[in-house]
């Protein structure tokens, strides 16, 4: 397919600056979520000698954690990088007694293929084959199998927990997490790569990809693709056709000099200012998803097919995200005046006691700086939810959440959710949602600005 394509439309390389800008731009969109998977990975320390296991997260996220944006604190993350290359893998789920947990499970380019958990596959005793693409061999009879797209997967696996005092009965679940090699083929993987190597940095993944200049960008682009083949639910021939028309054709030792250099101008060009087009992008999709001030994104989340542009904006800003099935998450970034939330004002959130987010497991709204990490203050409360904390209701069973940067007093406190001076923005979280949040009959309430 490549091939063919490169002979048919490399002619049109020269014919106009546009259309190069354009493919160009459009090529960086595509390649955004593959390159921060693998900055994510090699940022994580996962070295050759420690894939195919799991890592658990042991305590909830602080500021302190900037390995993703956004990230949850209402769960310990479980993690695992698998490279299934060299065969498949068997996954072991011990019994949760009925703890809600979550393990998706995410191809080389960020989409879902598979999410084992309480929704799904319940919370018993379980296990489950995961094969990649190539696989060919015969499998233990009696155990599901899972297919995976690509090579490379990502487990983001989340375990309820209820607060520090929750830890040790989370732990020994995840202690119980496992992952053992089907068939011990070769334990000799292929020679490492640039894009098997420990990245030693404090900066974000986030931060290291939206630096990066147009031949690294590429170049690693162009060999996880070759690692990680496109498959035709992801891939368009459009796409297709853009990529070869700027000679972006996968390989493991592409060099991005060797472009004409037209193309390697627009491409430096895309990767300057790709960063600031996707912040954009994603910022006019919440807009046009946006009731009662929130941001709801339900079509194509998690399984972006080849909407390569929301695909690239999720990854900015909330990689990793579930499908909506499994999770819905809901962007809040200004008031009932329609104006950024910012610590110098108050805000209340109220629930009519009929209208508490609608959901099997449970829900929370957490707070994030304009860079989507947690903020310091002086509780070390993050999220509010009633899985985490005791919330005060009203007479009438409504629900009052206090969203400022002092203390709304002490008979308010257990409802406080701390802001910084600065601006902020709030995500509602809504895990195993009913079908009324699906289909969109249930909205959260505005974020009314109230007098100091």
């Amino acid at each position: 397919m490549w091939i063919h394509l490169l002979g048919e439309y490399k002619g049109q390389i020269v014919n106009s600056e546009k259309i190069i800008n354009d493919f160009a731009m459009d090529a960086y969109v595509y390649g955004f979520p593959l390159v921060l998977m693998d900055l994510t990975k090699r940022k994580g320390g996962v070295s050759l000698a420690r894939k195919n296991r799991f890592y658990h997260q042991k305590v909830l996220s602080t500021p302190q954690f900037t390995e993703v944006v956004r990230p949850n604190v209402d769960t310990l993350y479980s993690s695992a990088w698998l490279d299934l290359r060299d065969g498949p893998f068997l996954l072991h789920v011990p019994n949760t007694k009925n703890r809600y947990y979550l393990l998706p499970m995410l191809d080389a380019y960020s989409n879902v293929f598979a999410s084992i958990g309480a929704r799904t596959t319940g919370t018993t005793e379980q296990q489950f084959a995961i094969v990649g693409p190539n696989w060919r061999g015969k499998l233990p009879s009696n155990i599901p199998v899972i297919y995976s797209p690509t090579n490379t997967v990502w487990i983001t696996g989340r375990t309820q927990t209820n607060g520090p005092q929750d830890y040790q009965a989370v732990h020994a679940i995840q202690d119980k997490y496992s992952l053992k090699r089907i068939y011990e083929l070769n334990d000799n993987y292929a020679s490492a790569s640039s894009s098997d190597h420990l990245i030693i940095t404090k900066e974000s993944p986030k931060e290291l990809i939206t630096t990066m200049d147009a031949p690294a960008f590429f170049q690693l682009m162009m060999e996880l693709m070759y690692k990680n083949p496109p498959y035709p639910a992801i891939q368009s021939y459009e796409m297709t056709a853009k990529l070869c028309t700027l000679g972006l054709i996968p390989n493991e030792n592409f060099n991005f000099y060797t472009l004409h250099p037209a193309v390697q101008w627009a491409l430096i060009n895309a990767a300057r200012n790709g960063p600031f087009y996707i912040q954009s992008a994603g910022e006019q999709i919440l807009n046009n998803n946006k009731n009662n001030g929130w941001s709801t994104l339900l079509n194509d989340m998690g399984n972006y097919g080849t909407n390569y542009q929301q695909r690239a904006a999720v990854a900015l800003t909330l990689f990793g995200a579930n499908v909506p099935q499994d999770s819905i998450y809901a962007y809040n970034f200004g008031d009932n005046y329609n104006v950024p939330l910012a610590g110098q004002y108050n805000y209340r959130i109220h629930f009519d006691a009929e209208n508490l987010p609608p959901v099997n497991a449970f829900w929370s709204v957490t707070l994030y700086n304009s860079a989507g990490l947690l903020v310091e203050n002086q509780l070390k409360r993050y999220a509010i939810s009633p899985h985490l904390d005791p919330l005060k209701y009203n007479m009438d069973g409504s629900l009052d959440l206090f969203i400022q940067h002092v203390s709304p007093g002490k008979e308010s406190e257990s409802n406080w959710l701390p802001a910084p001076l600065e601006s902020f923005n709030l995500l509602l979280r809504m895990y195993w949602p009913q079908l009324s949040v699906l289909n969109s009959e249930w909205r959260p309430p505005t974020v009314t600005r109230i007098q100091k």
